[in-house]
């Protein structure tokens, strides 16, 4: 029978002889036991030579204690049947021993995972794992599985350069021993794509750069240029009188400390009447009359505010405004009586000769005083459902009177809307 020599892996013909190599010789029911199982009764020639290298090389090659038992078993009855008994006994004996070392090697995890772990491979251990995945042997199957997995993935990945791939890999391999490796990649990756942008006077493709490759070294470098950046900007325009420049800034820079001293630039020039006036905007004029109500100004930037809110009002969705009712006419005064019964706080605006706002509580009727001429006229309520109204009227000295209320029109299913008529 082929076999080997279990101590010096020199191969031999007979499990009992002496081997020609070491002149080891067995002694023993085990020695023999092993010298039969590592023969062609169990292994075929190609495992036989890899199962010799390795006793060669000092590893020890031990027997699975189960199919230890099961060849010692065999060879006793064996034994036994030869000192008396049948050929067909001996061979039935044989068929016996080698179903019971078929079922032990095939359904039992131990010396299946010894397979698998003498093969060493992926598909050894995810196929023991897929067979036994709650055995004793299951934690270090798996170990050995990713560590294998680990490895292959590093092979396929490691000094690519490809930061997407490395990325992947580290996400997929947190605790991996190539882990270090794979930072250091990535590090050096992302310090790549800075030395092509490196230089660059643009804060969007450096914050661009910081927010797709914040594994980089060179964020402090990175952080730096922006600061320069920023501060060459304000350099540039800190004596800007442009609002749209100064606003334009703060809205782009707000997070850097020169987006402070931009605020404070646009209040000294809000605070100051002759740029409000120059700027000729509701907000600058509203807020320049809220916070300096004693400013010689405020008269002058009080009517201009009701001449933009008629204007605001006129090229807005508006309804149209019926002229007023003529009560009596001459003199050289024109007034109006206004009636509110709109159920809200309603505002008239005259913007013409005279420049004057109405504001009328909800049924109370007032007057207004103004010059003869025409006028540009703006309606509202402090109601966002309630359209506003505009209009034009001429009006000559006397006295005018006019009412204005809230009309509801609905009709099938529609809704109502809100209007005003005088």
């Amino acid at each position: 029978m082929n076999c080997i020599c279990i101590r010096c892996g020199s191969p031999k013909e007979i499990v009992n002889q002496g081997c020609r190599g070491c002149g080891f010789h067995p002694q023993t029911e085990r020695d023999i036991a092993h010298s039969v199982y590592f023969s062609r009764l169990y292994f075929d020639a190609g495992k036989l030579d890899e199962i010799s290298s390795l006793i060669r090389d000092g590893y020890p090659v031990e027997m699975p204690v189960g199919a230890e038992m099961a060849v010692m078993e065999r060879i006793r009855r064996e034994t036994a049947s030869s000192k008396g008994g049948s050929l067909w006994g001996k061979i039935k004996l044989g068929l016996v021993a080698a179903v019971v070392l078929y079922l032990f090697f095939s359904f039992n995890s131990w010396p299946q995972f010894q397979w698998a772990s003498f093969k060493d491979t992926e598909e050894g251990y995810g196929h023991f794992l897929a067979r036994f995945p709650f055995s004793e042997q299951a934690d270090e199957a798996e170990k050995c599985f990713n560590i294998l997995k680990e490895k292959r993935h590093w092979n396929n990945v490691g000094e690519s350069g490809d930061i997407n791939l490395l990325r992947k890999f580290a996400e997929e391999f947190p605790a991996g021993r190539f882990l270090a490796d794979a930072k250091r990649q990535i590090t050096a990756a992302a310090d790549r794509k800075w030395s092509e942008i490196d230089g660059t006077e643009s804060l969007p493709v450096i914050e661009g750069f910081l927010a797709q490759y914040p594994e980089t070294s060179m964020k402090d470098v990175a952080s730096a240029r922006m600061k320069e950046i920023v501060a060459a900007r304000w350099a540039a325009m800190a004596e800007t009188r442009s609002s749209k420049d100064l606003n334009g800034f703060i809205q782009v820079y707000g997070r850097y400390p020169e987006a402070v001293e931009a605020v404070t630039r646009l209040n000294e020039l809000m605070d100051d009447a002759e740029w409000v006036k120059e700027q000729d905007t509701l907000d600058y004029y509203r807020r320049f009359v809220k916070t300096k109500p004693t400013h010689p100004f405020v008269p002058d930037f009080e009517k201009r505010i009701i001449t933009l809110e008629v204007q605001e009002i006129a090229a807005g969705e508006h309804g149209k405004m019926p002229k007023a009712e003529a009560v009596s006419q001459g003199g050289t005064t024109t007034n109006v009586d206004v009636e509110n019964k709109t159920g809200y706080v309603l505002t008239i605006r005259y913007s013409g000769p005279d420049v004057k706002k109405l504001v009328v509580s909800v049924n109370e009727t007032k007057t207004i005083t103004l010059s003869p001429g025409s006028y540009a006229v703006a309606a509202s309520v402090d109601a966002a459902n309630v359209t506003n109204y505009y209009g034009t009227d001429s009006m000559t000295g006397g006295r005018y009177s006019s009412s204005f209320y809230i009309q509801t029109s609905s009709g099938g299913t529609l809704p109502s809307f809100p209007r005003f008529r005088k």
